[in-house]
């Protein structure tokens, strides 16, 4: 579908795309700094809970005095990083659902299309 399209582009295109294909205009300087910086810190804000387990793991690893244990545990942290990039698109892809729909449940939408 056309997220799955999306997820790739960057923020400014997703944009654009989107105004395009739901509003049949380009959008305002003012609209894309607003959706595009919103789109940022999405992504920033979505970071932080995976980073955060990630040290918390490396921590509890680095504390394993047991060669096995430290072992096992590196690999939990190994397993941690290996997740965190198909994290991030489930995250990327519902931000960008949320931002679609917000431009299609708006007045412009609404009334004029």
């Amino acid at each position: 579908n056309r997220i799955d399209h999306l997820l790739a582009a960057d923020d400014d295109s997703i944009v654009e795309d989107l105004y395009l294909s739901a509003l049949s205009r380009l959008p305002s300087a003012a609209e894309r700094q607003k959706l595009t910086s919103a789109l940022a810190q999405v992504e920033d804000s979505d970071r932080l809970p995976a980073l955060a387990d990630l040290r918390q793991k490396i921590a509890a690893a680095q504390t394993v005095k047991d060669v096995a244990a430290r072992r096992k545990a590196l690999e939990g942290v190994e397993a941690r990083i290996r997740a965190i990039p198909a994290e991030t698109v489930r995250m990327r892809r519902k931000a960008l659902e949320d931002l679609y729909w917000s431009v299609l449940s708006s007045n412009e939408f609404l009334f004029n299309h």
